[in-house]
């Protein structure tokens, strides 16, 4: 039978190897995605090659050594053995393919090679639960293969009986063998402004998923909890934070510890190494005992359930599955799933601790020396324009501002009118910049921290000093005090 249909099981991949070279292609790459990172596209090109890339890859590429065999990635190579799986079980007219967003085969390089042909084209992404930061990536590349319309895409499945029933089967299996006082069912973080600015669903189907799975467990339901892990920067995410909230477990007499992440079909970084490794060494420390669970990965039941699951979908749609779904109970939802405000403020302390006080100094003289720096050129304004009129007179900018000035002022010539309103010109240049670009620094720090920011904004703030000093036409003096406004 000539196959029609094609399935393609979408997954984020890993880097190519673990030099650190490849793991920072990787990371630009993935850190690029908007759906990812949200911030201002200028603004965080700083941040992401300014502070990310120069360090964090090292970092990373020591993490993926301890979860890479003979060069293979978990993720990549069980997304890998599903596709396989897959194929010997589903009926001929079925295609699987794997497509990744960031290893090879690409996502995209499927879409164009089935496209072509006139195939049935479903995409099935490898995340239970929906998010804009992960299933949204998919969406995003079937728009720009202008597919949009002729792509189908399956977006989540994290109330599926077989993923939940299984999920606790593998927990229970694991606890067996390792008894433990407490689970943690840890899902992958967000920042928590998705859900309440972006209304993002996947808060949502955390808690529906962690409600389901925690019917399904034989073990005391007071002692199955939830939290968020991966979080990056200094943004809040969801909460409670896996590895905090796990030493605080410890601390307060659950020593033992059995975490399981539902975010994840396939074991990978975040699942084998984040809880796996450094999860297990932070609750030692603090004297517990961990008891990592695996994800379904590829085992034959998951795989029989999950392709009775797309075929239902693919031949019936949505409203097909219901009978393989369970229900959830909107009361039990509402009663365990809090509710987060986005505009709730915390009580200011009025009174400052010494640490505050220092801080408060700091700020001050920062704001004194930008003054200082801001006004100083001032008094220079009328000899930069004598010498950019006998130097430049050519340049187009410079004429247009001047031409404006005598426009407004009604002065036929060059006078010290015209240079005076030329020095508030270009110091007005730099005002308007700083205030538009203000708003967005002070909203990076919050995300991602104080020290980081103003490391790019000093070493742009330098940049445009250097250029300054070498402002032989005047379009490098507006290049060099547009930078300055900026990064000011």
């Amino acid at each position: 039978m000539n196959k029609d249909t094609v399935i393609i099981l979408g997954q984020v991949g890993s880097p190519r190897t673990t030099k650190v070279s490849d793991v920072r292609t990787y990371l630009r790459e993935f850190l690029s995605d908007r759906r990812v990172v949200d911030a201002p596209r200028l603004i965080w090109f700083f941040v992401l090659n300014l502070i990310i890339l120069p360090t964090r890859p090292k970092k990373s590429a020591q993490a993926y050594k301890r979860i890479e065999f003979c060069g293979l990635f978990p993720l990549v190579e069980i997304t890998k053995a599903v596709v396989r799986s897959l194929r010997k079980i589903m009926p001929e007219r079925y295609a699987i393919e794997e497509g990744f967003l960031l290893s090879e085969q690409r996502f995209t390089e499927v879409l164009k090679r089935y496209s072509e042909k006139n195939f049935d084209l479903w995409v099935a992404p490898q995340f239970p639960q929906f998010s804009d930061t992960t299933t949204s990536c998919f969406v995003d590349k079937i728009e720009e293969a202008g597919l949009t319309g002729k792509v189908n895409l399956i977006p989540n499945y994290h109330t599926l009986k077989a993923y939940i029933d299984q999920s606790a089967r593998l927990i229970e299996n694991q606890i067996k063998k390792y008894p433990v006082d407490v689970i943690v069912l840890s899902f992958h973080g967000i920042p928590e402004r998705y859900v309440t600015q972006k209304n993002d669903p996947y808060y949502q189907h955390c808690y529906e998923t962690y409600i389901l799975i925690r019917e399904q467990l034989n073990f005391p339901k007071d002692k199955i909890k939830i939290s968020f892990q991966s979080r990056l920067g200094k943004e809040k995410w969801l909460g409670p934070y896996t590895d905090q909230y796990c030493c605080e477990l410890v601390e307060s007499g659950f020593k033992k510890i059995a975490v399981y992440c539902p975010s994840f079909v396939a074991d990978c970084l975040e699942t084998t190494d984040e809880i796996g490794n450094e999860l297990r060494e932070e609750v030692d420390e603090v004297g517990g005992e961990l008891t990592f669970v695996p994800c379904l990965n590829n085992r034959k039941e998951w795989i029989e359930s999950y392709s009775t699951f797309l075929r239902t979908y693919i031949e019936g749609g949505a409203d097909s599955t219901k009978d393989l779904c369970y229900e959830i109970d909107s009361k039990e939802l509402e009663e365990t799933m809090p509710i987060l405000n986005s505009s709730k403020k915390s009580k200011i302390e009025t009174k400052l601790d010494p640490k505050a006080k220092r801080t408060i100094k700091i700020v001050f003289l920062t704001l004194f020396l930008d003054l200082i720096g801001f006004s100083i050129i001032f008094p220079m304004f009328p000899a930069l324009a004598q010498y950019y009129l006998e130097n430049d007179q050519g340049n187009f900018i410079l004429k247009f501002i001047f031409d404006q000035i005598e426009n407004f002022t009604f002065i036929g010539g060059v006078s010290m009118n015209t240079i005076v309103l030329f020095g508030g010109a270009l110091g007005a240049i730099y005002s308007m910049l700083q205030f538009i670009a203000a708003p967005l620094w002070g909203g990076l720090s919050d995300r991602f921290g104080r020290k980081p920011i103003l490391l790019v904004s000093i070493f742009g703030l330098f940049i445009s000093y250097v250029l300054w000093g070498f402002a032989g036409s005047f379009t490098t003096l507006i290049l060099a005090r547009f930078i300055g406004g900026i990064m000011g």
